[in-house]
């Protein structure tokens, strides 16, 4: 299995207890972060690992409060023999997210309230990485240069995987915004670089350019929508027209969290569950050529 590498790059020369300002993130439909992604299936047989793109798609609002709509997408990748493993785990779909920022309290939180990344923790206290047990504690916290900017930065070791940070103005070293994990809980986002308004965030100095690649599809087959038709009336789900079957019908919220999973046969249909209340979701349905992704609103 190959190594994780984190890329920390610290300008050191400041030292915390400094009189600092808060750095907040200011997010706009200019800022994009690039991500070296890792995932191993069992026994590390099978190694999938590539680049995805998170871009700040629009801006919205929701009930009272303005959020920013981030997509993550595959723009690059790279996977080992047998491919069909690899196919039908994470490269296909986007990943789509809700933010803003409380400035006031120092913290992102998604559309539904909850903490994404917590700014103003102390010594002692969790990061919550969405590594469930392997949560690090605050070790440390430095006030560092990036690229001419100081920002405070919270550290935490992650086993042995190295030391986690949440950077103000950046977010964090990995798993973010996108949380998810590879075998045995590794990490397997891994920020390669941030950029706003052109300008290279992060990491310190750059030697190489922070690129927005365009959006590459993945797969055994041609990916296509056409592979997949189906109609959801009064919250009865039915597929029109497949290609194969069985169908595996997932719905999941708009951080990503799975809420729903079933398995549809020919001529089948299933009743979305009452408590999954009204409201938009993403919708994932996949068979053992293709995988589809869309946002549906139940009603």
């Amino acid at each position: 299995m190959k190594n994780i590498l984190l890329l920390l790059f610290l300008s050191f020369g400041y030292c915390y207890g400094q009189t600092y300002t808060y750095q907040p993130m200011n997010l706009d439909t200019s800022c994009f972060w690039v991500h070296q992604y890792y995932y191993w299936s069992n026994g590390g047989l099978t190694e999938c690992y590539g680049e995805r793109i998170t871009i700040v798609e629009k801006d919205t609002l929701i009930g009272a409060n303005l959020f920013y709509k981030l997509r993550t997408y595959t723009s690059d990748i790279n996977i080992s023999d047998p491919k069909i493993v690899c196919d039908n785990m994470h490269f296909k779909y986007d990943n789509i997210i809700y933010l803003r920022e409380d400035t006031s309290i120092h913290k992102l939180l998604d559309s539904f309230g909850n903490i994404v990344i917590d700014f103003d923790k102390n010594i002692g206290d969790t990061m919550d990485v969405g590594l469930l047990s392997n949560n690090p504690i605050v070790d440390s916290i430095t006030i560092n240069s990036y690229n001419g900017v100081t920002r405070k930065a919270h550290w935490g070791q992650v086993g042995l995987l190295g030391p986690y940070a949440t950077i103000e103005g950046i977010g964090a070293n990995f798993n973010f915004p996108v949380r998810e994990y590879g075998e045995w809980m590794n990490p397997v986002y891994t920020l390669k670089c941030y950029s706003k308004n052109g300008q290279i965030i992060y990491p310190d100095n750059p030697i190489d350019s922070c690129v927005r690649n365009p959006k590459v599809f993945v797969g055994i087959e041609d990916y296509s929508i056409k592979k997949v038709k189906y109609s959801i009336i009064n919250r009865r789900f039915q597929i029109l027209e497949s290609s194969e079957y069985p169908i595996k019908f997932s719905l999941y919220d708009l951080t990503g969290k799975a809420l729903y999973n079933a398995i549809i046969k020919k001529d089948e249909h299933i009743d979305v569950p009452e408590f999954i209340t009204a409201g938009l979701y993403l919708l994932s349905l996949g068979n053992s050529k293709a995988i589809f992704n869309n946002l549906i609103l139940i009603e």
